[in-house]
């Protein structure tokens, strides 16, 4: 989610701004896996932890920008006053109803898969005595 994100912000529970300080930026290297040799590309990418007080309480959070971020640069966000500790700096975690979806799609491409290799005979599998 892009700093600054309020999707998340409803009219019964106004979120509120603070600032956030960056406490470290790191750079995390591609694994080989992930490394485009054709496109001379990779998927390595910058891990900035960020700090921000709500109530004298001290939170953490962490995200990946596009390009590294200074140690003691500040920016603002937004963070939900109900759960300090969610943040518009940050992704939101995904739904339960989001998993389920997520589940059921892959289930349903396993049993299409078991039915063409069954109908039209793709198995590799020996046959059974």
């Amino acid at each position: 989610m892009a700093e600054g994100d309020t999707s998340r912000q409803t009219k019964r529970n106004p979120w509120q701004q603070t600032t956030a300080t960056v406490v470290s930026c790191s750079y995390h290297y591609a694994k080989w896996l992930d490394v485009d040799l054709e496109n001379g590309s990779d998927q390595s990418y910058f891990v900035t932890t960020f700090s921000y007080k709500v109530n004298g309480e001290l939170f953490v959070g962490e995200i990946d920008p596009d390009q590294e971020r200074n140690e003691g640069e500040t920016f603002n966000l937004l963070y939900d006053p109900l759960n300090p500790q969610v943040n518009t700096a940050e992704k939101a975690p995904p739904s339960r109803t989001q998993k389920i979806l997520h589940w059921a799609v892959g289930a349903v491409g396993v049993a299409l898969l078991l039915f063409l290799s069954y109908h039209y005979g793709w198995s590799t599998l020996p046959d059974l005595p």
